[in-house]
């Protein structure tokens, strides 16, 4: 961890792009996020790319280029299971202060 503005995993996806932005390749940009991770960690043989036999663990993204900073996950499959992007604690705070009556009553 560091004090590095891309130091958060939130910000991976546009670190990689301000890297493309910089001169290296989109698709060693891509790796960098996803394969060279997976094999750093011992983990190349399970997960990091779409295979047969491997994790079905991937994100389909709102632009045909998810290293853009205006790229936002639209569906996501964890382990092979449809994760809802809506019911995140973000939201659920949002939705529990949004409306002050509302408060009252639960």
């Amino acid at each position: 961890m560091t004090e590095d503005q891309f130091s958060e995993s939130r910000s991976l996806s546009q670190a990689a792009g301000v890297a493309v932005a910089y001169g290296l390749p989109w698709r060693e940009a891509v790796r960098a996020v996803t394969v060279s991770p997976a094999r750093i960690w011992g983990l190349g043989d399970q997960v990091g790319d779409i295979a047969v036999g491997r994790e079905a663990s991937f994100v389909i993204w709102s632009t045909l280029d998810p290293l853009e900073i205006g790229s936002a996950p639209r569906r996501m499959m964890i382990r092979g299971k449809w994760v809802d992007l809506t019911a995140n604690r973000q939201n659920q705070l949002r939705d529990r202060y949004a409306d002050p009556a509302a408060r009252l009553t639960r």
